[in-house]
């Protein structure tokens, strides 16, 4: 049951062994492999949009999604739609977080 690849200049006696099939020891220690958490449905963008003004808002990326997240808590947004818009947000540059705020809210 020896699946796995030698490690190049390590001698024989201190090469990982697979143990079954999770489970591979290497220097006495023993790793488990566990399975990949579930991938979760896309949460669904709201149906309507919540109207949110960013004009006098200073154009700090963090303060942009702070309004809008206050501004969906108070249309309604469940949590995980203002989780799911928080980390769209956060996951790029600035030019993302306004492309963003501008697909999840009706910007004025």
């Amino acid at each position: 049951m020896s699946d796995i690849a030698k490690l190049p200049g390590v001698p024989d006696d201190l090469q990982p062994k697979r143990i079954d099939k999770s489970t591979v020891e290497f220097l006495g220690i023993s790793f488990v492999a566990t399975p990949a958490p579930p991938k979760h449905e896309p949460v669904a963008k709201p149906v309507k949009l919540a109207r949110v003004s960013l004009t006098a808002v200073d154009g700090n990326a963090y303060m942009l999604i702070g309004t809008c997240l206050r501004a969906g808590k108070k249309a309604g947004y469940t949590a995980e739609q203002l989780i799911a818009f928080k980390k769209q947000a956060t996951s790029g540059n600035y030019g993302n977080v306004l492309r963003t705020c501008c697909e999840w809210f009706e910007v004025m």
